[in-house]
């Protein structure tokens, strides 16, 4: 969320050679450019920035500011004498960047006036340079100037399987693209909190816990070992669809659960350090670091908070006895 922090400050007008940012780096060049061929450009509010071309084959970054540009100096009157159409102040600020700059070459104006634009070889060149002889790359640096900010805390919310299910393509998907985005961001220098919001509470249990007690009476003394967690869910899913009987004292085992029975509450954690051994080899083949903060995790915190917004007179009473808070402006 957004909300309590600063927003990131605009692109600067010069290049800086120790940000290793290409964005940065092109959106700087473009500024420059711009305000020097433009200088009204800096009191007409509008964002100045470089975007990644999303064909190759038209450039590397592209620059989209001539288009309204254009529009606000001519409704301000500032357009310069012969310049008529957002092509020409495209080419006024291609002709604003220096030909010796250290970042942008070949640029050229395609369309209504979008800039675009090549990195310079040599540009590329020296970073990978830096990179060999630091031994790595340039820590990044992170959208704020302010220190402390940049060292403040970061959550991610990874992986997530469910309890009791094996992961799926979508779970691996989530994990490793996660994982990645951890890393980039304590390399940046951010503390992370690499959250795994597992599926570990809910219905799904009462039909869980009710199949186990029948297959395994003996649990307490004989913990079972189940290997094959997709063909026990699916039994008890057949059970529960097959038997009204098992059905219902499956929906009363959810009662009892998240009321704390201790009977429902070790079977629910015997599935639950099942499972988490089966993701244990997931992770540990993918290495990768999550910490486990599930559904069950906020079981204590919900009567405390709907008190709170009932207190404040936040909550209406809907179909069905849901409890639900609207936020104004948001359906």
């Amino acid at each position: 969320s957004s909300m309590g922090r600063s927003p990131p400050p605009p692109p600067a007008t010069s290049y800086d050679p120790t940000n290793p940012s290409l964005l940065q780096a092109a959106s700087a060049i473009f500024a420059g450019a711009i305000f020097s061929t433009f200088p009204m450009a800096q009191s007409l509010g509008i964002e100045i920035k470089a975007f990644k071309c999303k064909d190759i084959k038209h450039g590397d970054y592209q620059c989209n500011v001539a288009m309204p540009l254009f529009q606000k100096l001519k409704g301000a009157g500032g357009l310069p004498d012969g310049v008529k159409t957002p092509q020409q102040v495209a080419q006024a600020i291609i002709d604003g960047v220096p030909v010796d700059n250290p970042v942008l070459c070949e640029l050229t104006v395609n369309g209504p006036g979008f800039i675009m634009s090549r990195i310079k070889e040599e540009y590329l060149v020296r970073g990978v340079n830096e990179i060999i002889t630091r031994g790595a790359p340039v820590k990044p640096k992170c959208c704020t100037d302010n220190d402390d900010e940049d060292k403040s805390g970061v959550v991610v919310d990874f992986s997530s399987p469910n309890i009791a299910k094996e992961m799926h393509v979508g779970h691996l998907r989530s994990t490793i693209i996660g994982e990645a985005v951890c890393r980039i961001l304590e390399y940046s220098g951010k503390n992370v909190d690499r959250v795994n919001h597992v599926g570990d509470w809910g219905t799904q249990f009462g039909m869980l816990i009710q199949y186990l007690k029948e297959e395994y009476p003996n649990f307490h003394e004989d913990p079972p070992n189940i290997t094959d967690l997709t063909a026990f869910y699916k039994n008890a899913k057949s059970r529960f669809d097959e038997s009204a009987e098992f059905k219902k004292i499956s929906q009363l085992n959810v009662v009892k659960l998240q009321a704390g029975d201790e009977e429902c509450r070790k079977i629910w954690q015997v599935l639950c350090d099942v499972s988490r051994l089966e993701f244990e080899k997931v992770y540990a083949r993918l290495d990768i670091s999550v910490k486990e903060c599930g559904e069950s995790f906020y079981n204590d915190k919900i009567a405390p908070v709907i008190d709170e917004f009932d207190s404040r007179g936040m909550i209406s009473v809907e179909e069905g006895g849901a409890k639900c808070v609207f936020v104004p402006n948001f359906k």
